[in-house]
């Protein structure tokens, strides 16, 4: 490198030949303080860009443009490096980013704008004008209104909005409706937690159903309602004068007080002003009820009475039937159409049909004469009857007074009383009869004669007896669990405790000898010292004897 006093210019070698170290015009011409350099439209001098620098801040007197990269301002290290033509401001301190765009003309906007190069033909601006802030698209004035009183107004033209803390719409408003064709279109449910002012007018408008309004001509709200507008409450200048507690009633002109429904505020009455209980029906000119009807066959109509701790249901089941049952189950009281009531029983076949024990302690009577007078048809038993003398049986007839009834249409083997005595079978099921004395009584050749039943210490038990032929073996088994199904053995073990260990064995031999036992599981072996036969004798405590003590306490 050397200056070259000739051409009056720094010359450097490089590349393997001499060149102008700076420029290769005549020289570096004059410039402007702090404006930074650039080469001429042809390369060969230094002249002033639009870029001016006085070390505090930096001026583009001028358009400029970036391609291929981005602009940033205040740091590269933020949200847009993954972008291309794009601009970000960031500051130094929070909160402080910002925009600023000033015009002489007292407008200060924004415009974005589609790709015009690749087709697009919409735009928008954001511009303040005097004081308001305006969003517009594809227009110079926007139809988006902010003023400095919080007021946002939505206008195609751009109005006025001066009421602070307003929305103004001028057009309609959709929510969840995106096709609103009124002023106010809510699809959903609409709350508000303070009043809800209707508009007033002077004389009825167009209506369409569901409309309503505040009538200031007749101090009336009006509703449109099958094509036309009505008084939506009555039809006069107001409601009309009734006692206290009633409960007006329309008449499908008007409100009235006439009806017969009153409540207190704690009790409703039906026909009466001073209900004493939830609910009171009163007729005082005929028969007063209550009507609860279902609206179809097979569907069930009742009423539930209710305490803390139970539930009674009376219902009509439907099929004729009324029932009276415990919501727990405990018990039911049906009553049929067809004059049959059932006790515990939902399909009684008789005027009266229970299902469980029945206790008296009083008489029952017939056509006033005291006693139990029971129909016993051929082929029906009488069974489960508990007395203390006076039952009558009959078929068709009553007997009452000492001697035996004698109807002749009742089958003798049913139980017929009168006074005490008694004739015929008496089935008693698992209860336990207390008598004096047992007196099965026998008539041999026109004489009565009494045979007694003994007595027995050693609670309820049951007992068979039979004659066993032993052979030469000297020894006969009898296996309990094998017995024939409905003999004398198998019927004893099949009432009994059916333990071994409790039979009670009595054998006699028939003939002059000894006869032995043994007991095994079920089985029952019979020794002798020779063939012959030996008659036996067995008890067992029957299945239920620890339910009958020796001991009654009543």
């Amino acid at each position: 490198m050397y200056y070259n006093t000739g051409t009056n210019r720094f010359r450097c070698y490089q590349n393997g030949a001499w060149t102008n170290c700076i420029g290769t015009g005549a020289g570096i011409g004059p410039g402007t303080p702090d404006f930074l350099t650039k080469w001429d439209a042809v390369g060969t001098d230094l002249v002033d860009s639009i870029i001016s620098d006085d070390g505090s801040l930096a001026t583009v007197g001028g358009d400029m443009l970036v391609s291929g990269g981005n602009l940033y301002v205040g740091s590269t290290n933020n949200q847009i490096n993954a972008l291309s033509n794009a601009l970000e401001i960031q500051s130094s301190n929070a909160g402080d980013d910002y925009i600023e765009l000033q015009s002489n003309s007292g407008t200060y906007g924004v415009i974005i704008r589609e790709d015009t190069t690749n087709g697009g033909t919409e735009w928008g601006n954001i511009e303040v004008r005097n004081g308001v802030m305006y969003m517009g698209f594809n227009s110079s004035v926007g139809p988006l209104t902010f003023t400095d009183v919080d007021c946002l107004r939505i206008d195609s033209g751009g109005g006025t909005c001066s009421q602070a803390e307003s929305l103004v719409v001028d057009g309609r408003i959709g929510i969840n409706d995106f096709t609103p064709s009124y002023a106010l279109d809510v699809s959903g449910d609409t709350r508000t937690t303070n009043r809800l002012i209707l508009g007033s007018l002077g004389a009825d408008p167009v209506g369409i159903n569901g409309a309503m309004y505040y009538n200031t001509g007749s101090n009336k709200f009006r509703c449109y309602q099958g094509g036309a507008w009505t008084d939506c409450i009555g039809s006069g200048t107001g409601l009309p004068a009734g006692a206290a507690g009633q409960t007006l009633r329309h008449d499908d002109t008007n409100w009235v007080a006439n009806s017969f429904l009153y409540n207190n505020g704690t009790s409703i009455g039906i026909g009466t002003t001073g209900p004493n209980q939830e609910l009171h029906v009163y007729d005082g000119s005929g028969h007063a009820g209550i009507r609860v009807q279902t609206g179809g066959a097979g569907q069930t109509a009742g009423v539930y009475l209710q305490d803390t701790g139970n539930t009674v249901n009376l219902y009509n089941v439907g099929g004729g039937r009324f029932d009276i049952s415990f919501a727990s189950g405990s018990g039911s009281l049906t009553v049929k159409s067809n004059q049959t009531v059932g006790i515990n029983d939902t399909t009684p076949a008789y005027a009266l049909d229970v299902t469980g024990d029945i206790n008296a302690t009083g008489v029952y009577r017939k056509s006033g004469t005291a006693g139990i007078s029971v129909n016993c048809p051929a082929g029906e038993a009488l069974t489960d009857i508990t007395s203390s003398g006076g039952i009558v049986t009959a078929g068709g007839c009553q007997a009452v007074g000492g001697g035996v009834s004698a109807c002749s249409d009742c089958d003798p083997r049913f139980v017929n009383v009168t006074g005490d005595t008694m004739t015929g079978d008496l089935s008693l099921g698992a209860n336990k009869l207390t008598v004096g004395t047992i007196d099965p009584v026998y008539e041999i050749d026109g004489e009565k004669y009494a045979s007694y039943v003994s007595d027995f210490a050693g609670g309820v038990r049951t007992e068979t007896s039979g004659v066993v032929k032993i052979g030469s073996s000297r020894r006969y088994g009898i296996d309990f669990a094998e017995q024939e199904t409905g003999s004398d053995l198998w019927l004893f073990w099949q009432t009994s405790s059916q333990d071994i260990d409790d039979l009670v064995i009595l054998l006699t031999p028939g003939f002059n000898g000894r006869a032995w036992y043994k007991k095994d599981s079920t089985k029952l072996i019979i020794y002798s010292d020779r063939p012959g036969e030996v008659s036996y004798r067995l008890t067992l405590p029957r299945e239920d004897a620890d339910e009958w003590p020796n001991l009654i306490e009543d």
